[in-house]
């Protein structure tokens, strides 16, 4: 039996898909931990999974939800203060960390001894814990539930609205993207480190890429500064841009976990002669909190100009649904709601296009209003628009009105078939026995 350890940062977007992996890596008779932060803890207990939590110091539970609320709050001038302290507490952290003074994540893989250690790469400084498995000797990788963030003709920026074409002009148009993304990341990088608004990734990084033989970091992905190291893919490759992956990385697939315990519903409020409209916005912040709220506003308001559709929606952590008015008849609006459920009761979801909303989406078969923010979500939404699979909103602008129209045109039957037809593809990937068995050769098996 072979013990591998995955570790992932607590963000929904990152910790599901990780718990997912483990689920099925223990499924193929592996023994599995989860390394995280302790607000991890109640989703990988949910799981049945083995859990270490490092770092309780630094990060005490509740600590990612209470620091956005409070960074939420705060003016401009005292946001970049905070950010700067912030920093300056991590940096010391990491420093002790390599340097051995704090030994809580050496002290984990003493424990665990794992054969394998997992990494989600877009939580980059994860890598620490790469590096000291590295040291070790332990073998490492990064496993992520993105969709395919490295450069192709066909495949822009995950931070790209941009759909591409098949054409040589637009090949080059996805060129021109791709190095003005790499110019303006390059320099946004150097600028927050020095201002220090962020921690300096290449501190651990190189010393990273050295141990995994490499020389240099790779700068050619959405992600980067990245080791070089084998990688695996959660998302649906049937729903992402057909590019090719790089060499020695791998395509896993898309699962849903049947079993996730979600919160409480009022299931008999449930109108079944009405459509059944999703509204949710994901678990973050990503939005200035007014802007938000006002967007959350204008989904109500679109809702209650539709009479023949109930509204479902999840205001999360950072509006309270008190603070929103005019409920259309039959509303529920309530800070969580069991997603998993809804969806296979849902006509049509508007979402902020992360990862797994888009997923759980279309496995479900219900096409979506694209409201994409921040991070990867503007890629998510430009492969759902692609596939015709939803249709895409502003949500810096949009008003009652454009959401009501971006509804009524994902309401189109076409939509709804496109999406059960791609529902049936993600189901029956062809590909992940292929993944698991490269992954499961890196552990030595």
């Amino acid at each position: 039996m072979t013990t591998i350890a995955l570790c992932g940062w607590p963000l929904p977007g990152a910790i599901n898909g990780v718990v997912m992996l483990a689920r099925r890596l223990r499924e193929r008779g592996h023994q599995v931990w989860i390394i995280s932060i302790p607000d991890a803890a109640p989703v990988v207990a949910e799981a049945g999974l083995m859990f270490e939590p490092v770092l309780a110091e630094m990060f005490p539970t509740g600590f990612l939800v209470n620091l956005r609320k409070q960074f939420a709050e705060l003016g401009p001038f005292a946001l970049l203060r905070e950010r700067r302290r912030w920093t300056s507490r991590y940096e010391k952290l990491i420093g002790d960390v390599l340097a051995g003074r704090n030994r809580e994540v050496d002290e984990a893989l003493d424990r665990i001894a794992p054969q394998l250690v997992l990494l989600s790469p877009d939580v980059p400084h994860l890598a620490l814990i790469g590096l000291l498995a590295r040291r070790r000797g332990i073998p490492m990788a990064y496993a992520t539930s993105l969709f395919s963030h490295y450069p192709h003709p066909v495949n822009p920026p995950l931070s790209s609205l941009h759909v591409p074409t098949h054409s040589p002009l637009g090949a080059w148009h996805v060129r021109l993207i791709w190095a003005r993304h790499h110019i303006v990341g390059r320099i946004r990088h150097a600028a927050i480190t020095w201002l220090g608004l962020d921690i300096n990734m290449l501190r651990f990084l190189s010393p990273l890429a050295r141990l995994t033989g490499q020389r240099r970091l790779s700068w050619r992905s959405f992600l980067a500064p990245l080791a070089v190291a084998p990688e695996f893919f959660l998302s649906a490759e049937e729903l992402d841009f057909p590019a090719p992956l790089p060499p020695r990385r791998h395509r896993i697939g898309f699962a849903i976990n049947p079993d996730r315990t979600e919160s409480d519903f009022p299931w008999d409020r449930i109108d079944p002669t009405r459509k059944l409209l999703y509204c949710s916005l994901g678990t973050l912040l990503y939005l200035p909190l007014q802007r938000h709220r006002e967007l959350l506003q204008a989904m109500i308001d679109a809702a209650a100009e539709l009479p023949g559709w109930q509204l479902v929606m999840a205001t999360g952590s950072y509006v309270h649904p008190d603070e929103l008015t005019g409920y259309p008849a039959g509303a529920i609006v309530m800070s969580r709601v069991p997603q998993l459920q809804i969806l296979q009761r849902a006509a049509l979801m508007i979402t902020h296009a992360g990862a797994n909303s888009v997923h759980e989406c279309v496995y479900f078969g219900v096409p979506s209003v694209l409201l994409p923010i921040a991070f990867d979500q503007p890629g998510c939404a430009a492969r759902m628009v692609y596939h015709g699979l939803g249709v895409l909103g502003d949500p810096r602008r949009a008003t009652a009105a454009d959401i009501r129209r971006l509804i009524e045109t994902a309401a189109a039957p076409e939509f709804a078939l496109r999406c059960t037809e791609m529902s049936a593809r993600i189901r029956q990937p062809t590909y992940t026995e292929a993944g698991f068995a490269a992954l499961e050769a890196l552990a030595g098996e």
